[in-house]
């Protein structure tokens, strides 16, 4: 006598893809990505559990150095304790912020990054972890200051000249 058990494997190949899909999406995003415990007692903060190799790119640190350590490693003295305050106080009542600051690369150098960083919930509802995705917005900054710049010159020349600026719109 033969018995046999049969089960339907499906639903577990199907979950088991859409995770591969969602861990080469994470490390393989354009965006620098950090993934914290969610342990806000810590006097240095969460601790990074994860980072993937666009955040290795961005703050110079690799991935191995980066995990184990506090995010505070890469502020700096242009980093606005206004804004850290401002994270602070979000993960302590485990909420999400979204902010711009200046991080230092290992090599000691600022960059602006845009923060958007979100608690992560267990299925009983406790915070477990915090992601954070940040795109690196220091080129975009230099370019606005440096249209805000030349503005600034061009007003400057329009005033002390005697010659006449018109703005005219050719739809009026």
């Amino acid at each position: 006598e033969i018995i046999g058990i049969r089960t339907d494997i499906s639903q577990r190949k199907v979950r088991e893809e859409q995770l591969l899909l969602l861990e080469s999406s994470v490390k393989n995003a354009n965006e620098g990505i950090l993934i914290t415990d969610a342990n806000v007692t810590n006097l240095e903060g969460p601790l990074i559990v994860f980072a993937n190799e666009a955040m290795s790119k961005i703050s110079g640190y690799s991935v191995a150095e980066l995990i184990g350590n506090s995010p505070k490693m890469l502020q700096g003295p242009l980093t606005d304790p206004l804004e850290i305050s401002k994270m602070s106080k979000a993960f302590a009542n485990f909420q999400k912020v979204e902010t711009e600051i200046v991080n230092y690369s290992k090599d000691g150098h600022p960059y602006y990054i845009s923060l958007s960083i979100v608690p992560i919930k267990n299925k009983q509802g406790k915070v477990t972890h915090f992601v954070a995705l940040e795109r690196d917005t220091t080129e975009e900054r230099k370019q606005k200051e440096a249209i805000q710049e030349y503005l600034t010159r061009f007003e400057l020349i329009a005033r002390i000249s005697k010659i006449g600026i018109y703005d005219l719109d050719p739809n009026t």
